[in-house]
């Protein structure tokens, strides 16, 4: 499992499972150590306060995943 900071859990209101599915996606989709990690994350994030896009992290990053290309 991947490990959360309690920071995180303390001021969020994500719960454990959406920030392990972003985590996932980050890992999958960006470049590690570099600012690709934050822009797939602050793309996720963005895309669930949108109205064009599912209202859930597993909705947006499922949704990335089946949509064709």
């Amino acid at each position: 499992m991947i490990p959360i900071p309690l920071v995180c859990l303390m001021y969020s209101t994500l719960d454990p499972a959406e920030y392990v599915e972003i985590a996932r996606v980050v890992q999958v989709e960006a470049y590690r150590h570099s600012n690709d990690e934050y822009g797939v994350a602050a793309n996720i994030m963005n895309r669930v306060a949108s109205d064009d896009f599912p209202d859930s992290i597993q909705g947006v990053t499922c949704l990335l995943y089946t949509s064709p290309s």
